[in-house]
């Protein structure tokens, strides 16, 4: 690929966000949650003016996720059940199942294998960051959004027509960068510095491919990279019973984790799993 064909893909990026309109209300209401002076009003006044938000946000309040025993119809109860802080996390599991509706025709990845990876990444990010006393609800909002570069890369390709497909034999952030010039982490954090995400976000999304490129990686981005790199190895969709840990090097920079805590955190994200997909994303 020439120089000024990948020029023109870097450039692509400044434009689409405007593919990703509902990034918006995520990227308001995760500076909202950053904002000591914000409460519950600001995340209501965001919600309502979203109607099919609304509804999804009402229909999970519902769901035995959270253990209601009465049924809500108003998005005030709802979001007061599930809490200033938990709200950042399942507004971004709503908008990340809709951003994932889509195959990636360029990588071979189809909608429900992206919205899988995307949801294990993030339960397991929710788990290490509760028992690393991080922020569970951005830990898990970063793992859900990790991979949007992807969607990015894939939907750059389709509009410049380029009949270029990813080989599985060739690591794919080695094939973005030939093919594009940036990897998707890199296309992950200029859509979010386009969308006004926190800078904390952007840059853990950027450099959580390789945290040696950033200057000063925090807890979040090893995490988010070592999350990623045991999600792959426990297959998607939790399955692969008889993995083996993957290296903790960055691991070890959150927090001290032994074999078994870590295979026990893995357990219990799995169990998550199938609650979220079994209830409260159940057709």
């Amino acid at each position: 690929m020439d120089v000024g064909r990948k020029r023109d893909f870097a450039e692509a990026v400044n434009y689409v966000e405007d593919l990703y309109p509902n990034m918006a209300v995520l990227s308001q209401l995760a500076n909202y949650l950053d904002d000591p002076n914000s409460s519950l009003d600001n995340v209501v006044g965001l919600i309502r003016a979203e109607p099919a938000l609304t509804v999804d946000i009402i229909k999970i309040s519902n769901s035995s996720f959270y253990a209601s025993t009465q049924k809500c119809s108003d998005v005030d109860t709802a979001l007061t059940r599930i809490g200033f802080n938990e709200v950042l996390r399942v507004v971004a599991l709503i908008l990340a199942k809709e951003l994932c509706s889509s195959d990636l025709e360029k990588y071979g990845v189809t909608a429900d294998d992206l919205w899988t990876e995307s949801l294990m990444v993030s339960l397991l990010m929710e788990e290490f960051a509760r028992d690393s006393k991080m922020n569970k609800s951005k830990a898990a909002t970063l793992g859900i959004l990790h991979c949007i570069g992807r969607v990015v890369i894939n939907n750059i390709l389709e509009d410049f027509r380029v009949d270029i497909y990813w080989d599985p034999t060739i690591p794919v952030v080695d094939w973005e960068e030939a093919v594009v010039g940036f990897h998707y982490g890199e296309a992950g954090g200029r859509l979010l510095k386009k969308l006004e995400f926190p800078t904390e976000a952007l840059q853990v999304i950027r450099y959580h491919v390789n945290p040696k490129e950033a200057s000063k990686p925090d807890r979040m981005t090893y995490l988010l990279n070592y999350s990623v790199n045991l999600s792959n190895v426990v297959g998607r969709g939790f399955i692969n019973s008889s993995y083996e840990l993957p290296d903790d090097e960055y691991l070890a920079k959150v927090g001290e984790f032994s074999e078994k805590a870590i295979r026990e955190i893995v357990k219990t994200a799995q169990d998550r799993f199938l609650e979220v997909t079994n209830e409260v994303f159940a057709q």
